[in-house]
């Protein structure tokens, strides 16, 4: 995934705040990096952070503001929703179609491993590796989820 190919960026305006609220391998922090440059960096008076999933809440004070977190952990979401402020941007912003990921039948559009596979077509067991890796840096609760998914009757692999 390249940040040029995301329309959000360009339109972004510099008196929101951009919740990212996305898996890991899915670009959170080159989105980050680019909206840091984009907006002065934290030195400008953006407040940019990338929140790991035991950070506590936070409360967002200042816009514009670019924080890949958990919907859950941006303390005044709700306000900052109600008043127009924030543009929140997820998984399925940033995962791949099947027509943008030749790959789709192995990655899901996960973008990580669609890159990887863009570069080494027939290396499964690295794909393999990699699956496992993002996997465990996602969150308990979505591990959770996905396992129970697999077990289930007609589950995938």
């Amino acid at each position: 995934m390249r940040t040029a190919d995301l329309p959000f960026l360009a339109e972004h305006s510099a008196d929101l705040v951009l919740l990212i609220d996305a898996l890991p391998g899915t670009g959170r922090a080159e989105i980050l990096t680019a909206m840091r440059r984009k907006l002065g960096g934290p030195d400008g008076g953006c407040q940019c952070s990338m929140l790991s999933t035991e950070d506590p809440p936070v409360v967002i004070s200042v816009t514009p503001a670019v924080i890949c977190a958990g919907a859950d952990q941006v303390a005044n979401l709700s306000a900052l929703r109600d008043m127009g402020h924030v543009q929140e941007i997820g998984n399925r912003d940033l995962f791949l179609g099947p027509g943008q990921d030749p790959h789709f039948a192995k990655t899901g559009g996960w973008p990580a491993l669609s890159d990887h596979l863009a570069q080494a077509p027939l290396d499964d067991s690295a794909l393999t590796e990699k699956a496992r890796t993002l996997l465990r840096r996602t969150p308990r609760a979505i591990r959770d989820i996905v396992a129970r998914l697999c077990r289930a009757e007609g589950g995938f692999d």
